[in-house]
């Protein structure tokens, strides 16, 4: 039953997907609640409640794709000077709809499910609201570690649950409200630049380097990387599903490597530190021509890992900000001479054709970026490096 329920609910998802695709994209809820709301309860035989949380889901997706693209900028044309102009990209790059393809569910507290009373025979049990069978209960269950009852109880207010089947397993992710105490005034700038060969290089004000090697991880991705080109050679129907399960193993693997290298960035530092990363949005896509290289930069979870620093680094007491990433490998930290002749990528050394300041490139882009963080403190809220 509840297989049914999740598998209408991402059928529902695609329709109202599909909606939005075909009719110009509006990202009303009002507009679309007028035009399909009744169809979604009907056709799909959900809640109303239920019916709401489809129409809320696929309009965040959409605007999640939307400042995605909002970031990439596309040739228009020409300017007078025959330079090329550019634009900006919208939702009417898409060329299909947004598809939902993962299966799952959300429930609204207190309207689709709740957590029942703390009592001997309550305790941990989740009451949720299925349109075929009514009123369901189910345990919570508790690792050796955690228990998740209790853990649960100890937050201010719980959010809407996403019911989630992964292999034969259920997981509810309960979105849930913590307090956060007030951030102090920030006086420690701290550099972070992220890579492949050294996964995060960082820098600060009181001249510490630290250098977080990627030699392991680039192993593992080379050891991915065979497999899947192994499986995708047989082209058999067993190599396909080994294909699905490897890849799932690897993203939970790159997920784990991203939580604890966050982790240690930020239990580095004391609250009040501003830690200043690049804004690689569009930027991870095969550049500087270095062949497979540019390939595992696609794949590396850069975003990931930036959002990782971000609310972990929230919960500490540290301000998270990103810059423009232009021109902070090529500046030289010392005289300020701006030259791309002075990095020298495949030796991934740099060296100033100036005043002859050399050290490894990784460390020059934490340096520069140390030096925007401390702009940001003095009261620059967009510090960025120019020729």
């Amino acid at each position: 039953m509840m297989s049914a329920t999740m598998d209408n609910y991402t059928k529902a998802c695609n329709y109202v997907s599909r909606y939005i695709f075909d009719n110009g994209f509006p990202l009303s809820s009002k507009t679309i609640n007028q035009a399909i709301y009744n169809t979604i309860r009907q056709r799909f035989n959900l809640g109303s409640q239920m019916a709401q949380s489809v129409i809320r889901d696929v309009i965040a997706r959409y605007k999640t794709v939307k400042t995605q693209l909002g970031k990439r900028r596309v040739a228009c044309g020409l300017t007078k000077t025959g330079k090329l102009r550019y634009t900006r990209k919208t939702l009417e790059y898409l060329e299909k709809p947004i598809k939902f393809s993962r299966p799952q569910v959300c429930f609204q507290r207190e309207r689709d499910y709740r957590l029942l009373a703390d009592m001997p025979k309550t305790r941990g049990l989740i009451s949720m609201t299925l349109s075929s069978v009514g009123a369901i209960r189910v345990r919570i269950g508790a690792s050796k570690r955690i228990d998740y009852p209790s853990l649960l109880r100890t937050y201010k207010s719980l959010g809407a649950m996403r019911l989630e089947c992964d292999r034969g397993k259920w997981y509810a992710l309960i979105a849930v409200e913590e307090v956060i105490e007030d951030q102090i005034d920030p006086y420690l700038a701290v550099g972070v630049d992220r890579g492949l060969i050294n996964l995060a290089t960082t820098y600060d004000e009181n001249g510490v380097t630290s250098f977080f090697k990627g030699n392991e991880v680039a192993r593992v991705r080379k050891h991915y990387q065979h497999l899947r080109a192994r499986l995708q050679a047989k082209g058999t129907r067993g190599a396909k599903r080994r294909l699905k399960r490897l890849s799932g193993r690897e993203n939970r693997w790159m997920t784990d490597v991203n939580h604890c290298l966050s982790k240690t960035l930020v239990s580095d530092y004391a609250p009040g530190t501003v830690l200043v990363l690049e804004d690689l949005t569009g930027v991870s896509r095969g550049r500087g021509g270095m062949g497979s290289h540019s390939d595992q930069l696609s794949s590396w979870a850069f975003y990931q890992l930036g959002e990782f620093v971000k609310y972990k680094a929230m919960r500490a007491g540290i301000t998270v900000i990103e810059v423009n990433p232009d021109y902070t490998s090529q500046r030289c930290p010392m005289c300020m001479t701006v030259r791309k002749e002075s990095r020298d990528q495949k030796r991934h050394t740099y060296r100033c054709s100036s005043c002859g300041y050399q050290t490894n490139d990784d460390r020059v882009a934490a340096m520069n970026l140390c030096e925007l963080g401390v702009e940001y403190i003095t009261g620059d809220p967009k510090p960025r490096i120019t020729k």
